[in-house]
């Protein structure tokens, strides 16, 4: 057996090149991503938008505001409820300017609760070539669901 030692202290340790410390950050970078993913049970495709919303706040914020930044569950959903309330108006205004087409569909759900959805499908603005599809409305239905009801 070789009794060298594996390190010697008189030996200087070669300072990483940069690309072996972006290797190593990169990776480290990819396993607490990956790591918060799985922990809050986030689905993969969120991993492309979570970093760009990162990316967009170290560029418009000062890391001690991110860093002092928090924010209630009850923010949250005030602040959603104001967002689809402008989502929904932009979406009827669309709507009054072109010409649509509604999508209504009933199904239930594994519980046997059922209900019933509402899409309209229409010419995008950006895009005249193609027609987008946008949820109006889900309503769960208390009585029969059965096509005459409907």
């Amino acid at each position: 057996m070789n009794d060298e030692p594996l390190y010697d202290e008189k030996q200087t340790p070669k300072l990483k090149d940069k690309e072996d410390i972006d290797k190593e950050t990169n990776f480290h970078l990819a396993f607490a991503y990956t790591q918060f993913i799985l922990e809050n049970r986030l689905p993969f495709s969120l991993i492309k938008p979570l970093i760009n919303l990162i990316s967009f706040l170290v560029e418009q914020y000062p890391p001690n505001f991110l860093e002092d930044f928090s924010i209630s569950r009850q923010t949250i959903t005030k602040n959603a409820h104001s967002l689809a309330v402008h989502l929904k108006e932009n979406l009827y205004g669309l709507l009054r300017t072109s010409p649509f087409s509604l999508s209504i569909d009933c199904s239930s759900d594994v519980y046997g609760i059922s209900y019933l959805v509402i899409c309209a499908k229409f010419q995008d603005q950006t895009n005249p070539e193609h027609l987008a599809t946008k949820l109006i409305t889900t309503i769960p239905i208390t009585t029969s669901s059965t096509g005459e009801v409907l």
